[in-house]
């Protein structure tokens, strides 16, 4: 794999631009691994995998419910060359949020009905989870970290930074996904220094 943390200026320049968009991180994202799957294929419109938390706002209880509630949506992203940055950026966050409410919905359904395997071959997450303030409940939280596996080909993992460090960037690779002649790591190394610009 591959990993690149981004400077505390990097940091704050994404967030600035996310505010003076309006949207979220998580949209900046999203559009710009779209845009490098877009141009990485030769396609205007591509889908990849997008984990999403998954809990239902609207589950009774469910901010009681102990444990785990994660799913994996398919995020389409399509790219008009005429289209402002501003406009893009909104309308892929626009789409994104009209799909929350069918998230619950397998991928294998979806492909069921869809009749299209796989859906696609590329995963994204972006996690979100805050830090907790000192002393929240009287807990203090001294550690924390992530281990994901999974079994797309190419992964992007974007995790936020602790206090005064920056976002963190990581691009699995498959041994198999990479160019003939070309390392999984070298590509992928490749792959995220371009996202990452």
């Amino acid at each position: 794999s591959a990993e690149r943390v981004l400077g505390a200026a990097e940091d704050a320049r994404l967030q600035a631009a996310a505010r003076a968009v309006g949207v979220t991180a998580a949209t900046l994202v999203q559009a710009g691994w779209g845009l490098l799957l877009g141009a990485l294929t030769g396609r205007g419109d591509v889908v990849f995998g997008g984990v999403s938390s998954g809990r239902p706002a609207d589950l009774p209880g469910a901010e009681d419910l102990v444990g785990l509630f994660v799913t994996t949506t398919a995020v389409r992203v399509r790219v008009d060359p005429a289209e402002p940055v501003r406009e893009f950026l909104r309308r892929v966050q626009a789409e994104q949020a009209a799909l929350v409410e069918h998230e619950h919905v397998g991928l294998r359904r979806v492909q069921r009905l869809t009749g299209v395997r796989p859906l696609f071959d590329t995963l994204v997450s972006v996690q979100n989870a805050p830090a907790a303030p000192a002393g929240a409940a009287g807990l203090v939280v001294t550690d924390a970290g992530t281990a994901d596996a999974t079994h797309y080909p190419v992964a992007l993992t974007v995790e936020p930074g602790a206090a005064g460090t920056g976002t963190r960037l990581v691009l699995d690779v498959r041994a198999d996904a990479a160019p003939a002649g070309t390392s999984a790591a070298q590509w992928g190394a490749g792959l995220l220094e371009r996202f990452a610009h």
